[in-house]
């Protein structure tokens, strides 16, 4: 949030903004590879996990893709039918639509993230670092081919691919699922695949680019496991779950939340500095909001959708079942 605003506000420091955002992003794919581990392990079935992600996913974006939509009509810029639907998919990417907001970009790598992750555990639940060492292979190697099909560079997460990997590496080394030599050779290779790329962003003049793709990555690493070794004291537990949850709105409302206010406050008179206050934290009371009072009863009104789904299909199986028996005993 603060590299778009900072971007856009403060135009002269834009090497600087596109240097935190770049470093941003990609530790945010290493915390979602992590956190996407433990919730994968947890799940009892790919599909399972892939619904437990678009209940967790769903209900904010779309409350979130209609805000944008109002602000955008607001201001005299029209969604088509088959941009809004193409981007309720929230892989518009893959499908060739322009998506509406441009920072949702990172929304198609995570589904494909999710997919592959799914597919994983469902096939080779226990040799799933093996699957995933081979998927940054092929991406490196797309990467390093110079593949310019989007849709399938995306699919298979080119460039983007070692950050996913590095966090379920890092969950596996915490928990100790890995041993040492196996965990050397993953973390060499990943460390390798990285200097592909990852870099989002422009580098210092002169400094080479494969430097700046290892650096970023272990930077990005180090930096998440590091924050995953901390112990917070209880007292702040609490507030540590609320930031974490608005996490997810904040990325989606504060680029609409910009468009609408960022207008609005520069012709009254607010300088850039008051703007960018003001609009940080509008965007982050609005995300916290979502947070508790959309997502979360969303979230669990969909989980309990499921679960009587679930008892429906299984009680229809059972009726079935019988049916058939009588009908062979007949």
């Amino acid at each position: 949030m603060i590299a778009h605003y900072g971007d856009r506000l403060y135009p002269r420091w834009m090497l600087v903004w596109h240097l935190q955002g770049a470093l941003c992003v990609n530790v945010f794919f290493v915390i979602s590879g992590l956190v996407i581990m433990i919730s994968a392990q947890a799940a009892p079935s790919g599909r399972q996990f892939l619904l437990r992600r678009a209940s967790r996913l769903y209900p904010a974006f779309l409350i979130c893709m209609l805000f944008t939509v109002l602000v955008k009509y607001t201001q005299g810029i029209h969604i088509s039918i088959i941009e809004f639907l193409g981007n309720l998919t929230m892989i518009p990417n893959i499908l060739n639509v322009t998506p509406v907001v441009d920072v949702y970009w990172t929304l198609s790598h995570e589904w494909s993230f999710y997919a592959m992750v799914a597919v994983l555990f469902a096939v080779v639940r226990r040799n799933c670092m093996a699957i995933m060492v081979s998927w940054v292979a092929i991406s490196a190697v797309m990467q390093l081919a110079g593949s310019d099909n989007i849709a399938l560079n995306i699919v298979a997460n080119v460039g983007f691919a070692p950050l996913f990997a590095a966090g379920m590496f890092l969950h596996l080394v915490r928990t100790g699922q890995l041993r040492l030599v196996p965990a050397v050779v993953i973390g060499a290779v990943l460390t390798a695949a990285s200097v592909g790329g990852s870099w989002g962003g422009p580098f210092w003049p002169g400094f080479p680019l494969s430097a700046a793709y290892l650096l970023c990555f272990v930077c990005c690493v180090g930096l998440v496991a590091a924050l995953a070794a901390v112990e917070l004291p209880p007292s702040l537990n609490r507030a540590a779950m609320i930031g974490g949850a608005a996490s997810y709105p904040l990325y989606l409302v504060h680029a609409p939340v910009a468009r609408l206010l960022f207008p609005v406050l520069s012709s009254i008179g607010l300088g850039a500095g008051g703007v960018m206050a003001a609009s940080m934290l509008a965007a982050v009371a609005l995300a916290v909001a979502t947070s508790q009072w959309i997502e979360a009863p969303a979230r669990h009104l969909l989980a309990g959708g499921i679960r009587r789904a679930r008892l429906i299909c299984a009680g229809c199986s059972d009726v079935v079942l019988r049916l058939r028996a009588t009908t062979l005993a007949d």
